[in-house]
């Protein structure tokens, strides 16, 4: 080959050279700044991440996430900064690693460098509980009921811990319904009375006598619809409690709690006064008329009975026949509980019964039975249990 074909070729070679070499590093150095970023944003989510379970941005850990996650790559630089609300900003830059063939230099550096913001806060899809407490405050309670409340004052400070507001109100409401004979409102905002008054929930017939099939189709009635009998109470009667008269629906559970504190035993066993007055908590048109303010979303609804007792007539049975469970949990949405406490097992039949009657799966309660203060503190802890769809969420800024 002639000596001037060979020299060509050379500097064909050596024209070619540099543009692949320049090609070569400046993909080496794309791959640099790839991977500087990931590395980046997964250091601000680890250390946000655990600065939102420590409640707090400490520097060693943020030190030590900067440090596990910086590349393997000489030249690598890393600094991070924390602000406010577990902001945190994790940066790694690598200025020149060829800096004697000037590349990665002067404005490149500034495109080089991976930096990520990342805010995590908590958010709770949050759908609101409302709950009717419907307490045995009968005379046979009268050496349990101090250990009922202490087991539902635990109860309540446990939801008040976890309370959400939502719609600047807390996302529980729960409502106290005491019964012995009967149930005592005081002072009701849908009938000009003052005072406690024996309210009761049944409806008669033609001849003034109990009609389960009327006090079903009325339920949900309120008292400008069909007239509550509702009658002064009388200590000496026992009819219902001067003492412990229905707190209707409340997100405050400092009232919640001093309700239940003042609960007293007093008669006797009257449970399908409670059931009614109870459903009466959360019946939509009801709590309208107790001067309840509705969540701007559709609740979840429970409905908690707990008594020592059997009831003296017959009156539960017939209006469970006549479909008073069917309505309350398939037309309504209430879900039904009942703890029975040291019961006969018929008396627990009669709650399954009614439990029984909702077709939906998720509105089927339990029925629990106690036989000591333990257990009735577990099914309490159980049934007044609220759950959180809480996420993470992260954002890049």
């Amino acid at each position: 080959m002639p000596r001037q074909l060979i020299g060509s070729v050379s500097l064909s070679f050596l024209a070619l050279l540099l543009p692949v070499l320049a090609l070569v590093l400046s993909t080496i150095m794309v791959g640099f700044n790839i991977q500087l970023h990931n590395r980046a944003m997964q250091a601000a989510d680890a250390a946000a991440l655990a600065c939102t379970f420590s409640a707090s941005s400490e520097t060693d850990v943020n030190q030590t996430y900067l440090s596990y996650y910086q590349p393997n790559i000489n030249g690598v630089l890393g600094e991070f900064q924390s602000g406010p609300d577990c902001d945190i900003s994790i940066n790694y830059h690598l200025d020149g690693p060829f800096s004697l063939l000037n590349i990665g230099q002067g404005s490149y550096s500034a495109y080089s460098r991976a930096s990520e913001h990342t805010y995590i806060h908590h958010v709770a899809k949050v759908t609101p509980t409302e709950m009717a407490l419907v307490l045995d405050i009968s005379s046979s309670m009268v050496d349990s009921i101090d250990t009922l409340k202490s087991i539902l004052g635990r109860a309540i400070d446990r939801i008040e811990d976890n309370n959400i507001e939502l719609a600047g109100r807390r996302a529980v409401s729960i409502s106290i319904v005491p019964f012995s004979d009967g149930v005592s409102v005081v002072n009701p905002a849908w009938e000009n009375v003052t005072g406690v008054q024996c309210a009761n929930g049944i409806s008669k017939d033609e001849n003034d006598r109990f009609s389960a099939e009327k006090t079903v189709s009325n339920l949900d009635k309120i008292h400008s619809e069909k007239t509550v009998e509702l009658k002064e109470q009388n200590d000496f009667l026992l009819d219902c409690s001067g003492s412990s008269p229905v707190m209707p629906l409340t997100d405050n559970m400092r009232g919640v709690k001093h309700a239940i504190e003042n609960l007293q035993t007093t008669g006797g066993t009257s449970s399908f006064q409670g059931l009614i007055w109870g459903a009466r908590q959360l019946i939509p048109k009801w709590r309208q008329e107790w001067n309840y303010r509705p969540y701007s979303t559709h609740p979840t609804q429970r409905l908690i009975l707990m008594t020592d007792g059997v009831d003296g007539s017959s009156a539960l049975d017939e209006l469970i026949s006549a479909g008073i469970c069917d309505r309350l949990a398939n037309e309504f949405g209430i879900q039904l509980n009942f703890i029975g406490f040291n019961i006969p097992d018929y008396r627990l039949e009669q709650f399954s019964r009614c439990v029984d009657a909702a077709l939906n799966i998720e509105l089927k309660g339990q029925v629990l039975s106690a036989t000591n203060t333990q257990e009735l503190d577990e099914y309490f802890s159980k049934v007044l249990y609220v759950d959180y769809d809480t996420t993470l969420n992260f954002g890049q800024k």
